[in-house]
């Protein structure tokens, strides 16, 4: 078959049915993903469309993921603003591998400060345990033990954990 140059960036070593190479077909993806209904990308969100266009390994797998990936649901929503830009936003959702993996990602394109998001979801636990607290005396001893028991064991406030390549691509199970 004849080989064609891809009609965005004129590459032409592999032949292109939909005339665009797969890496312009994956910056589409990309842009489609992060594109709110104004019809512009966030500038907030600007690193995680060149870490995701240029980070990436495996096409097939990002497409796979743009499409199935609860992350990119994720992602989307805080788009369209139905969900903060934040790592405690993010804490408020369920526990699962995919907010803990869009954390991860979030914070290493750069778009969020490296943060203990371990330690942010423990926060946003307690706020919601002790708020459903109704004796103050039971409410004023959970809150110590947590002080001085639970929360030293997810390291100071504002000293970020180390997201390895493992954690942002399994999500955190803890």
């Amino acid at each position: 078959p004849p080989v064609l140059a891809c009609m965005i960036c004129g590459t032409d070593t592999e032949p292109l049915p939909g005339r665009r190479c797969p890496t312009c077909v994956h910056a589409d993806r990309v842009d489609r993903l992060l594109t709110a209904p104004s019809g512009r990308i966030d500038p907030r969100l600007i690193p995680l469309r060149d870490y995701l266009v240029n980070a990436c390994t495996g096409l097939e797998t990002m497409r796979r993921w743009f499409s199935k990936a609860t992350s990119a649901r994720i992602i989307r929503a805080m788009v369209i603003g139905d969900l903060d830009l934040s790592l405690e936003a993010l804490a408020r959702l369920p526990q699962t591998p995919a907010t803990g993996y869009t954390a991860a990602l979030l914070q290493a394109a750069g778009v969020v400060p490296a943060a203990n998001f371990e330690r942010i979801r423990l926060e946003a636990w307690q706020a919601d345990a002790l708020a459903q607290v109704t004796d103050p005396v039971a409410r004023r001893i959970a809150r110590q033990y947590a002080t001085w028991i639970i929360n030293p064991r997810f390291s100071t406030p504002g000293t970020p954990v180390v997201v390895d390549e493992w954690q942002r691509h399994h999500g955190s199970k803890k």
